[in-house]
């Protein structure tokens, strides 16, 4: 389920950044490593507050673990990976906690209150929808989903459980982007006509993580399960470079710098437009793409790309590979980008701008590792709920979508949850998944 570390030099590495941060935190507002006071559960927290945690996946995920031991009263009892050197990574972290090679029975053995999970994208659903149906709440990894259809079966077990649900989208967390969120959400750009994003390249020959080939054929590595590393997805044989970091560049497993980062950014523009809910999502979509394949002729995700769509009220967003990185607002009185580690307005003055008495504030923390414990014991609305996620998932997996079907322009209703006459592109909605992996 874990992923191999990406290249130490990348400069779109989230554990890179996850570590410059927790250096210069207080400079970026980056939430970082928890202190166990968090929350004011300063000493011994009584029995009836330890929330008892499971963990999936030891590489970009061991974030995670760490963050959430940091909250007091937390207590990780299971670990779980389906390749054997990552466990040991956990273990490492957690060397008290009971392993196990397969997540269906770590949930249905460890007695968890909660799970984090961070697994490839194609194993996103399949374990938050068996947590969730057992009752632990969950931690997810971002994007929310491989499939269109299963973002939405994750909102539908959440609610139809009672469960909370915490995405890994912490830029909800960072103050220059909340304060960003604010200041749209409050007006003071008047009425906002479009939002520009700007995403990594895929695969190509500039990308940092350019993929040598997909490689051989050839036996998994003696640690590696490879048949649950598979999981809910189709089967199809082992490769040596498509079962860790690089299996982003293969649609069967990922979604590609679209699902990536698009769900970062998109969350964000959403989120100021109040417009972070699929039931508010997009009536359209148009995309451009280029799909360079390897020598080896394996990845097939959108190398360079662009997509708009149009959004309730007049609204038309746009990202793109050559836009500035981040999420920029234009609005009647002018524009505001936020990037992470960088606010920039076309008016300076908007950024010093005092908040006053009555208006808009964003939900949460800057804690949001903390918040999710909180809400666990609280049972209230996380910042980072599945509907958010899943209205930001939902408008990358339409422009994959339309990209995997030769850049079609797409109708989309989003009461329904379904494209509108275009029973082919419907149908890349969904994929079943294979027999035993449906809670």
């Amino acid at each position: 389920m874990s992923s191999k570390r990406m290249p130490a030099n990348s400069p779109h590495s989230r554990r890179n950044f996850l570590r410059r941060a927790g250096l210069a935190g207080a400079a970026l507002g980056f939430p970082t490593l928890i202190p166990a006071s968090a929350l004011g559960l300063d000493g011994a927290v009584a029995p009836s507050n330890r929330v008892a945690l499971g963990a999936v996946g030891f590489n970009m995920g061991l974030t995670n673990l760490r963050n959430l031991m940091g909250v007091s009263g937390v207590e990780v009892v299971a670990l779980c990976d389906v390749d054997a050197a990552n466990l040991r990574r956990g273990q490492a972290e957690a060397p008290g906690a009971r392993t196990y090679r397969d997540w269906r029975e770590m949930i249905g053995k460890a007695r968890l209150d909660a799970v984090t999970a961070a697994v490839p994208d194609h194993a996103h659903a399949a374990l938050a929808v068996w947590a969730l149906e057992k009752g632990v709440d969950v931690f997810g990894e971002k994007p929310l989903a491989h499939h269109q259809a299963e973002g939405k079966a994750i909102v539908e077990a959440a609610h139809r459980n009672a469960r909370v649900w915490q995405t890994g989208t912490w830029q909800r967390s960072v103050p220059n982007f909340r304060r960003a969120v604010e200041i749209v959400r409050n007006g003071h750009l008047g009425k906002i006509h479009r939002v520009e994003i700007g995403l990594p390249h895929g695969l190509d020959k500039s990308s940092t993580f350019q993929a040598k080939g997909r490689g051989k054929p050839g036996e998994p590595p003696p640690t590696l399960d490879y048949d649950l590393w598979v999981g809910p997805a189709p089967f199809r044989p082992y490769h040596p470079k498509e079962s860790h970091y690089f299996w982003r560049y293969s649609l069967h497993w990922g979604t590609g710098q679209v699902g990536n980062w698009f769900t970062h950014h998109g969350d964000i523009a959403l989120w100021a437009l109040d417009l972070d809910h699929p039931s508010k999502g997009p009536s359209a979509l148009r995309s451009t793409s280029t799909f360079r394949k390897d020598p080896d002729g394996a990845w097939d995700v959108p190398a360079d790309f662009s997509f708009e769509c149009d959004l309730p009220g007049g609204v038309q967003l746009a990202a793109s590979t050559e836009a500035k990185r981040g999420t920029t607002w234009h609005g009647e009185k002018g524009w505001l980008r936020v990037d992470r580690g960088l606010t920039e307005a076309s008016d300076p003055a908007l950024l010093r701008r005092p908040r006053e008495e009555g208006e808009w504030v964003a939900a949460g923390s800057t804690q949001h590792w903390a918040e999710f414990i909180d809400a666990v014991r609280t049972r209230r609305r996380t910042v980072a709920h599945a509907e958010a996620a899943h209205a930001s998932f939902t408008i990358g997996a339409l422009a994959l979508m339309s990209m995997r079907l030769g850049n079609r322009p797409l109708r989309w209703n989003p009461a329904a949850e379904r494209v509108v006459g275009d029973a082919e592109a419907d149908a890349l909605r969904e994929r079943p998944w294979r027999a035993g992996w449906k809670a």
